[in-house]
């Protein structure tokens, strides 16, 4: 079977004419298509149906009429329903492959009636939506059709070869996104914007419910992640929102769109003990002194989620992002832990009345109960193991080779938003593709393919990142295949229509930029810190001419942007504006401001710089909260947790010098990616500097941040020089000063310094020991 991108089918049948011939299968605005689809399938495939139904007249401007299976043109069915079984044999259409994997479709124009039919046939329940939504995504409706506001155009015809055949299926089992931190953005926008207007329009009360995220806020959400071949969704759980499960309608959304609910590392058994403790619970959460008030308390979940689908996360920290209480030594706590978790198992099974190892159970070791796992605790061999990154997008831990035979698998919790230690990241979505692309592919290539879940923020404005990291859930070789600058360059064409190359030279000096400092870094502070000093704008160690550089670079992708807005009718849209504008512009200010503002205090530019790209900033933000009639409003806003980045700038003046910046020869950059030159493992690489005898020689070298998978621990290099040779470890501890400061600028950076022997060109050789070693720059000092 023919296997293809789906993005990149829409993408060849949008830009290629063929003239249609009778055994082709084709649609038009001219006369509508008919459907079949059988009452009895599952229900998410009823809802996928009433999407496309939508889709077809969004593209024709007509609707699908009903026929029976020998006169429709479109088929569509799942081999859940067993009539579909009995006819593919009849007609003698192989439907092997299919069965064979969980969530798969075919799309495959077919000729067993008298005239061509599609067949959109998927494996089970959710590889039947998947088929049809799949399809709506090549007639050109976007997954983000209404998250983006990506109006579809308009089609007079659509053909499909007579011999076309699509046959996908997922390589991760569960994929999905954690909204979170919701504070500025998902909960203000929904409850007292979004829910509010539709109950309005629905007949119902437009009062505000304080915190409510709720059931049309969560259709939408479940929509586009049908449309995204997601299945899997951890609900908001801060303090600001309403439970997902105190809100009603938000279950019964989540069965009609097939979507699978869990939850994250503090919230077992179903439970947000962030807000539902207080509410429903008694006494102390502590499992060790109230352990029949704790049980209660998730027992009352599962009787009421028993028979929905689930992923169960079990173990137990605090009620929010803290750690276990009652338990004051490190044996204490596993001790603790192994009892829970073994009684959380036996009321799953006796609640469900199914095989505990049938039913889906995740095991997150974050932070503390890291610590727990690797003294002792024994987690059950059916349980998915869920790692995390440091919440900056590198991976703490890959399975070892004995994790990687587990039954239950391995699973990744992933952060492209952040709120924490050394500092938040949650206004624009500034994760590099290329870093994320590349941890991905360590997680992959580790045997994590269980569970894929990625912390998304608000969704807005990370709608290129989540669609990325799902579409790597998926099938990461595909897109490995195909190559991040062309699945980014498809990706918005399929949004915006926008196809000038030149869109990409944006996008790539948007992520050097926030790469090498993200937006919200470029105050010089830190949250959380016990030193009140860190709250303070300070200078970066950037010097006038590294400032006027990086200026230079946010100058020349704004010129690029102006260049391409300038040149398209299509980038008057809202999409427009939200996935290109918005992004580009906030990025572009922030360095204007903060950087301007650094120029400014020592007298080197006038104070109107930082504060006329201020007013820019609040232009921006007021402008995607007021326009679509509103739509957006209170979902953008550019200054969550009220951070020292975001605020009007002081206007101070300094007596002391400007930093002096970085200092040095470069004698290797990686200008190709800012991520870094990939050297693999015992191989080397070399470049010359200039010696004088007995002067001491400083080499630096700066290296992606990454940490350890189990066989490469020590992360150690070798570097020589002469007959002198070095070895230096890039290894971390968590939240320890290095580890910060590593992961505000994207490297680590370890300095050598050696006594030349002799004057003149001298070469150095750098051996790395690890896999993934990522050269970004060396300098000779």
């Amino acid at each position: 079977m023919k296997k293809l991108s789906v993005l990149f089918v829409m993408l060849a049948v949008s830009f290629v004419v063929k003239a249609q011939e009778s055994s082709d299968f084709a649609m038009y605005n001219s006369n509508p298509s008919a459907l079949y689809f059988s009452k009895n399938e599952p229900e998410v495939v009823h809802t996928a149906v009433s999407l496309f139904k939508d889709d077809v007249k969004a593209v024709f401007g007509n609707e699908l009429k009903s026929a029976n299976i020998a006169n429709a043109d479109i088929l569509i069915g799942s081999l859940a329903n067993n009539e579909w079984r009995k006819w593919a044999s009849s007609n003698k259409i192989s439907t092997d492959s299919l069965a064979a994997h969980a969530e798969a479709f075919l799309l495959k124009v077919i000729h067993t009636s008298k005239k061509p039919q599609l067949l959109i046939l998927g494996s089970d329940k959710r590889g039947a939506a998947y088929g049809v939504l799949s399809f709506s995504r090549m007639l050109g409706v976007s997954p983000w059709h209404w998250w983006a506001d990506c109006t579809p155009e308009k089609r007079s015809e659509y053909v499909l070869d007579s011999e076309f055949e699509l046959f996908d299926y997922p390589k991760v089992a569960y994929r999905g996104i954690f909204v979170n931190d919701e504070d500025w953005g998902m909960t203000p926008w929904s409850s007292e914007n979004y829910e509010p207007r539709m109950r309005s329009l629905n007949g119902g009360s437009e009062d505000i419910v304080k915190g409510e995220i709720g059931p049309y806020t969560h259709e939408r959400i479940f929509e586009l992640l049908l449309r995204l071949k997601a299945n899997t969704f951890w609900p908001a759980m801060h303090e600001c929102s309403k439970p997902f499960y105190k809100v009603e309608g938000n279950r019964e959304m989540a069965r009609k769109y097939g979507i699978i609910i869990s939850t994250s590392h503090c919230e077992p058994m179903m439970r947000n003990t962030n807000g539902e403790w207080r509410l429903d619970g008694k006494g102390e959460y502590d499992f060790i002194h109230n352990a029949d008030n704790v049980k209660s308390f998730w027992q009352k979940r599962l009787d009421e989620v028993k028979d929905d689908d689930c992923i169960f996360t079990l173990g137990m920290r605090g009620v929010h992002d803290s750690g276990m209480k009652g338990a004051s030594s490190l044996k204490e706590r596993v001790d603790a832990l192994q009892k829970i978790i073994g009684t959380q198992r036996d009321m799953l099974s006796s609640t469900t009345h199914q095989n505990i190892a049938d039913i889906p159970q995740q095991f997150i070791p974050y932070k503390e109960v890291l610590e727990c796992y690797q003294n002792g605790l024994r987690v059950p061999d059916d349980v998915t193991l869920m790692w995390c990154d440091d919440n900056y997008g590198y991976i703490r831990h890959f399975p070892t080779a004995e994790e990687q035979k587990r039954k239950g698998g391995n699973g990744i919790y992933y952060h492209i938003s952040y709120w924490g230690r050394p500092h938040d990241y949650l206004w624009l979505a500034s994760t590099h593709p290329e870093m994320m692309q590349s941890e991905m592919n360590r997680a992959y290539n580790s045997g994590i393919r269980n569970t894929w879940i990625v912390n998304v923020g608000d969704i807005k404005p990370a709608e290129y990142l989540t669609s990325l990291f799902l579409d790597m859930a998926w099938d990461i070789e595909k897109v490995n295949d195909e190559g991040l600058n062309k699945h980014r360059a498809d990706w918005y064409a399929e949004q915006v229509h926008v196809t000038d190359r030149r869109l990409s030279v944006v996008w790539d000096l948007y992520y050097d930029l926030c790469f090498s400092c993200r937006p919200e870094f470029l105050g010089g502070t830190r949250t959380e810190e016990k030193d009140p000093a860190w709250k303070q704008i300070r200078d970066l160690n950037m010097n006038e001419k590294d400032i006027k550089d990086r200026l230079a670079k946010v100058d020349r992708m704004l010129r690029t942007f102006d260049i391409v807005e300038s040149t398209s009718s299509y980038t008057k849209s809202p999409a427009w504006f939200e996935l290109v504008s918005y992004p580009v512009l906030a990025v572009a200010t922030m360095n204007q401001k903060m950087l301007g503002a650094q120029m400014a205090r020592h007298g080197l530019v006038s104070w109107d710089v930082p504060e006329d790209a201020q007013a820019g900033i609040a232009a921006l933000c007021r402008r995607y909260n007021s326009f679509l009639d509103g739509k957006w409003k209170g979902m953008i806003d550019y200054e969550p947790r009220n951070l020292p980045v975001f605020k009007p700038v002081t206007r101070t003046t300094l007596s002391t010098p400007m930093p002096e910046g970085e200092s040095g020869e470069v004698v290797f950059e990686s200008y190709e990616s800012c991520v870094g030159y990939n050297v693999k493992k015992n191989a080397t690489m070399s470049f010359e500097v200039e010696a004088e005898q007995g002067k001491p020689l400083t080499i630096e070298v700066r290296l992606l941040p990454i940490h350890p998978s189990e066989s490469d621990g020590k992360l150690e290099f070798k570097i020589k020089f002469e007959d002198s040779e070095q070895t230096a470890s890039i290894r971390t501890r968590d939240r320890e000063e290095e580890w910060k400061q590593n992961v505000l600028r994207n490297y680590s950076s370890k300095q050598f310094t050696f006594t030349p022997k002799q004057n003149g060109k001298t070469y150095v050789t750098i051996t790395p020991l690890f896999d993934g070693f990522k050269v970004q720059k060396i300098i000779a000092r």
